[in-house]
């Protein structure tokens, strides 16, 4: 099936400029991006490489902060609609990216920029959601009906339980964007501990079905998950946040795509001012691709043009040669994993291409195409090799304190408590903390637990002591 995207109204009159396999960020000598490690650009699609060459100017940042959210925010409206099946695998345009940079080095800006047109997008699927559930409600045969679900394309941190209903109700995925990842991160290690929300991660990336079971409304089954992220984190961040050695062992780490150039100044303030066009391009092109893919009901499968084929099996084979040559497991997962994400990037960079155009967009990937997400692939494979070498040079202490949240769940995970007045005075917390920890905890956790009838007996009694049992 062909995308046909008319844009006669919002015709790119903005010209880009001569590009370049690097591009040069014009913001002053002194200030500029000095590292030899450089995101490339000789590939990208000319229009989106115009605009957020325009965004990086204005907000005096590197490129790869604006264009690769941009990418990603393209990738997201389709979601699992859109796949690439190479002869073997099948794979979507689904990512985990974080930008690396230190506070105060304007990170955040250009993504919420990307992304702020799918955030407008939400907000009128909202509000027509509200309409909709109040005309339900207000429906005397209302049960004939199924309750209208609002169609989200985005989210921000959130529970597992939370996560799974969401993607349960949205059968094309969602992005989970958060301006600081690190707080995501550390509840996927924290519910790991009683959930397996780990092992939930990696299979939503890989695209398995998820199977979850759930206390109150019993077994959900969530076939064909899409769930992108993108955020953002400080260097100093990575070992304290994914220095655990289960997100290395298990390829997690491995399964993000990084942002993350070799060093940053801070410039001094510039009075340049983002061009009202860009923004109304940007804003009309998701808008447009959003409403005409809204059109087509089928999803649309893409496949691999022969010279694209046969570049993407060389890279495989560099990739293979590089596992050969090193007893690193960490580094063979990293090179296991661009395998995947190269078709995956491929793919996206396709989604650009079929956004951008007024013509009819041929479902297959071209070889420019297909060397430009190598060339990007190369660029991500040194950057997990920075992320690699910060966290295994500054690993965090393994002493780390226990959490209150985390007692009261250990406990009642694994012995019988008859009196929660009792353990919030040990602990010294109050016991709405205590049922408030519970409720929050106890779908994610699998907790049994009765906080409305818990009876008091004495935890320091010889009859408390003999109901608590392993």
């Amino acid at each position: 099936m062909e995308i046909v995207r008319t844009m006669a109204d919002i015709a790119l009159s903005i010209t880009p400029s001569e590009i370049n396999s690097v591009v040069e960020v014009n913001i002053p000598t002194n200030t500029m991006l000095s590292g030899k490690l450089l995101f490339p650009t000789d590939g990208a699609h000319p229009d989106i490489l115009h605009l957020a060459k325009e965004v990086s100017n204005t907000y005096q940042c590197p490129i790869e902060f604006v264009l690769v959210p941009m990418i990603n925010a393209l990738s997201v409206i389709p979601g699992n609609r859109i796949r690439l099946f190479d002869g073997k695998y099948t794979n979507t345009p689904m990512h985990w990216i974080g930008i690396i940079a230190p506070s105060g080095s304007n990170k955040s800006q250009p993504m919420r920029y990307a992304m702020q047109p799918l955030r407008d997008i939400e907000k009128k699927n909202y509000a027509k959601w509200q309409n909709e559930l109040k005309e339900w409600e207000q429906d005397e045969n209302k049960n004939e009906f199924e309750k209208p679900k609002f169609k989200q394309l985005l989210l921000s941190d959130s529970t597992p339980e939370a996560r799974n209903s969401i993607l349960k109700d949205n059968k094309n995925g969602v992005c989970c964007f958060v301006d600081e990842i690190a707080t995501k991160i550390q509840n996927v290690s924290r519910y790991s501990k009683n959930s397996g929300e780990l092992t939930a991660e990696l299979s939503i990336y890989d695209g398995d079905t998820l199977t979850v079971n759930r206390k109150a409304d019993g077994a959900l089954l969530i076939t064909d998950p899409f769930y992108s992220v993108i955020g953002s984190i400080q260097p100093a961040m990575l070992p304290k946040v994914f220095g655990i050695d289960s997100f290395a062992d298990s390829g997690y780490i491995q399964r993000w795509l990084w942002v993350f150039p070799d060093s940053f100044d801070f410039p001094d303030y510039s009075e340049v001012e983002l061009p009202k066009q860009c923004t109304d391009v940007w804003n009309m092109v998701v808008k447009t691709f959003t409403e005409n893919l809204n059109k087509i009901n089928d999803s649309i499968t893409v496949t691999l043009h022969s010279d694209a084929k046969k570049l993407y099996i060389s890279y495989i084979n560099e990739l293979q040669a590089k596992k050969r040559n090193t007893s690193d497991d960490y580094e063979r997962s990293i090179y296991s994993k661009l395998a995947i994400q190269c078709n995956r990037w491929a793919l996206s960079l396709w989604i650009v291409g079929a956004a951008l155009t007024d013509q009819e967009y041929p479902n297959v990937i071209n070889a420019s195409t297909m060397q430009y997400a190598i060339d990007c692939m190369k660029y991500f494979e040194k950057t997990a090799l920075k992320v690699k070498e910060i966290i295994s040079s500054r690993q965090p202490s393994t002493s780390k304190p226990i959490g209150k949240e985390d007692i009261i769940t250990s406990i009642f995970q694994n012995y019988e408590v008859r009196s929660m007045s009792k353990l919030a005075d040990a602990i010294g917390v109050s016991k709405q903390f205590v049922s408030k920890t519970l409720k929050k905890y106890s779908q994610v956790d699998r907790l049994t637990v009765d906080t409305e009838n818990s009876q008091s007996v004495d935890l320091e009694s010889d009859s408390a002591n003999n109901s608590v049992n392993p």
